[in-house]
């Protein structure tokens, strides 16, 4: 029996060591920065940037936003392969650096993807879970970066339909296999009906580009154009699901444009066919309707912005908003071209500001609406929190910001009695002193020198 557990000990022992070393070996195969850690690494033949701690764990770079503020050793940079990068074990790769982490929208799981030059952040559709893993998720830190779409909307103030959509490149996971695009139909004869049978060309070898139906919206939201392309018949039809198109209507020559008309409330699809019937699809396009977003808001401030909109294609290049409270609720605005920072707002406001393609005078045309968009500007909060010290404390002011909202902020306690108005703070945190332990106190936030003007919800501590 003592045999036996000696044996099994160093069986156990010999076991531990074996796996260690098999670690190292990984480890080891991983190639290490010239300069030794923080480091940048790029994985090969791809843009996925990972940045190195000192203790050499891989943090995934998402986007520029995510790296503002960071001190990045853009010298120590090295290249991966993916078999290198992907050998990696867990323990390995870091929390991800994220400006608006991950959405997860049914099954697919999206990288929010927000550059410091955009305006409003892209959905990069994130092919396979195991790229998921390479990007340091795990089932620790899962919950913290990947959000349901009710939860993200609700953290941004964003609308998660109003953001464009695109494919990340994968990291681990071998990039998907083209699937051979069909030959397209076969064209119609202008009489009517399909001509049935083949019309020559290739059988094998490479096919032809698949036929694109793409639609271009014009200024006034009521007409569009279709363009039909990569197709080779002589003629084509099309019709939509609603509206004043839905049915099938004959276009003569490859490539031809359709003018659009008599449009209202998009979405539309649109369907190209190769046939007088309309049951043999060549390519479909849906009209997307113009969209306005609400970026960078603060309890006083937010930007808009008219997404899928020509401007240049309007005769006089403009547009015009209004909102249903305000400052911008009395009079039509004047004329925009670009996106709007509204400012003047009042904290934890709701506000439904609306774009016009049109006025009269100073009044904006309910006939000419193009899109609307409500939200709630931030409510600014004040905390207290004791101090480790007997009469100290220290107050927070969150969801105000210095240089936007106001230059300064002031405070004053009003329960107990006898409070007068701080000086100017410039930063959001104040530490008090002076204060009676035991004492329950009442501090509130002013936007104004006198102390008359509230700013925020109070703060109620009681110190040491």
């Amino acid at each position: 029996m003592v045999l036996t557990s000696v044996l099994r000990t160093r069986l156990g022992i010999l076991l531990a060591v074996a796996l260690a070393l098999v670690t190292l070996a990984g480890v080891a195969a991983f190639p290490q920065p010239p300069h030794g850690h923080p480091a940048v690494i790029g994985l090969a033949g791809s843009p996925h940037l990972f940045f190195t701690d000192a203790d050499g764990r891989l943090h995934w770079g998402g986007d520029t936003r995510a790296l503002a503020g960071r001190e990045i050793p853009w010298s120590n940079r090295i290249e991966v392969s993916r078999s290198e990068l992907c050998a990696l074990p867990a323990d390995r790769l870091g929390d991800p650096w994220l400006s608006a982490g991950l959405l997860k929208q049914g099954d697919p799981i999206y990288l929010v993807k927000w550059e410091t030059e955009w305006a409003q952040p892209k959905l990069m559709h994130i092919l396979s879970i195991r790229d998921v893993e390479a990007f340091g998720i795990n089932e620790r830190n899962y919950g913290n970066f990947v959000l349901d779409v009710p939860t993200w909307e609700a953290r941004y103030g964003l609308s998660v339909a109003d953001l464009e959509r695109g494919v990340l490149a994968s990291a681990c996971a071998p990039p998907p296999t083209p699937t051979p695009e069909p030959a397209a139909a076969p064209a119609a004869a202008p009489t009517g009906g399909s001509t049935g049978g083949s019309t020559g060309g290739s059988t094998g070898g490479s096919t032809a580009p698949r036929p694109r139906l793409t639609v271009l919206p014009n200024r006034t939201g009521t007409t569009a154009t279709l363009t039909l392309t990569g197709y080779s018949g002589d003629w084509w039809w099309y019709k939509a699901d609603k509206g004043p198109h839905v049915t099938c209507q004959e276009v003569v020559s490859t490539g031809s444009t359709v003018d659009l008309t008599g449009l209202t409330r998009p979405p539309y699809t649109y369907t190209a066919y190769s046939d007088r019937g309309c049951t043999s699809v060549i390519a479909k396009v849906v009209i997307t309707p113009p969209s306005l977003a609400v970026t960078n808001r603060t309890a006083t401030t937010a930007t808009l912005t008219l997404s899928v909109w020509d401007v240049a294609a309007d005769a006089d290049g403009n547009w015009y908003y209004k909102a249903d409270v305000g400052p911008h609720s009395s009079n039509c605005s004047t004329a925009q071209t670009a996106n709007i920072d509204l400012t003047g707002l009042t904290p934890g406001t709701d506000y439904t500001y609306t774009a016009y393609s049109d006025k009269e005078a100073d009044t904006c045309n309910n006939i000419d609406v193009i899109a609307s968009k409500k939200f709630t500007t931030l409510t600014p909060t004040l905390v207290g929190v004791s101090g480790t010290t007997a009469g100290t404390a220290t107050l927070t002011l969150s969801n105000w910001v210095l240089g936007t909202d106001s230059s300064a902020w002031y405070y004053k306690y009003t329960s107990p009695t006898g409070g007068t108005c701080s000086t100017a703070q410039t930063t959001l945190t104040a530490d008090l002193t002076s204060l009676t332990s035991g004492t329950a106190y009442t501090y509130k936030a002013y936007s104004d020198s006198n102390c008359s003007t509230e700013l925020a919800t109070a703060a109620s501590f009681t110190p040491n």
